[in-house]
């Protein structure tokens, strides 16, 4: 008797915890978490290669956006433009990367492709064995989890057997406008400088849409000048 009441308990507690999370992805949450205040996230193990960070740099809670950052930036700012970028020069029409570059007619070629951990912010703010996830990570979360849109957010559902109980939410927003039909989109910095085009690095792109059949979730490039929200990884 004690044990079925027990097993009733945690299912209502669990439902709550739920219903709670789902109010604040129908609220506004991009303005939310903008401090330099850091709380370290929960690392929720999804049965993959890395665990997943609860909620993203400079939120508190799972539902909140958290700040923006340019790639290879550790300050969070309000504009993010590409002369202003801490590895660009635009000057005179002619654009110059200083780091991570694979092109020599972009400036000096270092052949860096992975975020070093002095510029990787989800180290930096974090610590200990916390870092921004790579490309073939992001790509490993969406081949292996279901995505369903909550309100400002999407969430990714463990599909691994044995861990389909295990979720985390990816609050959207910031990068929203109506262009098709397009409720809510945003982008996730990876750690992975996209090689044929060092100008931009690869992203979680992620849409919940009127306009496409269902929600969307792919890798993209993005440039990397751009201010984005970082989800962190651990092993």
């Amino acid at each position: 008797m004690k044990q079925n009441f027990l097993k009733v308990l945690r299912t209502v507690l669990l439902s709550a915890g739920m219903l709670a999370v789902i109010a604040g992805c129908n609220k506004d949450n991009r303005n939310q978490g903008g401090s330099e205040r850091i709380p370290i996230p929960e690392a929720i193990d999804l049965g993959l290669s890395v665990k997943w960070a609860s909620f993203n740099i400079g939120a508190s809670k799972p539902e909140e956006l958290g700040n923006l950052y340019a790639w290879g930036e550790t300050q969070t700012r309000d504009n993010f433009e590409w002369d202003n970028y801490k590895y660009g020069l635009y000057e005179y029409g002619n654009t110059t990367i200083y780091k991570y570059n694979t092109s020599s007619s972009d400036g000096m070629v270092d052949n860096k492709t992975v975020l070093g951990p002095e510029d990787d912010v989800a180290h930096v703010k974090l610590g200990g064995n916390w870092r921004m996830p790579t490309d073939a990570e992001f790509l490993e979360l969406i081949e292996n989890c279901s995505w369903d849109a909550l309100g400002w957010c999407l969430r990714a559902r463990s599909l691994k057997e044995g861990y389909t109980d295990k979720w985390i939410l990816f609050p959207l927003g910031h990068r929203s406008n109506a262009y098709h039909g397009i409720r809510q989109h945003d982008s996730y910095w990876s750690s992975s400088l996209k090689r044929d085009n060092p100008y931009m690095s690869w992203t979680l792109y992620l849409i919940t849409s009127n306009y496409y059949s269902e929600d969307n979730v792919e890798l993209d490039g993005l440039g990397r000048w751009n201010g984005c929200p970082v989800r962190a990884v651990t092993q």
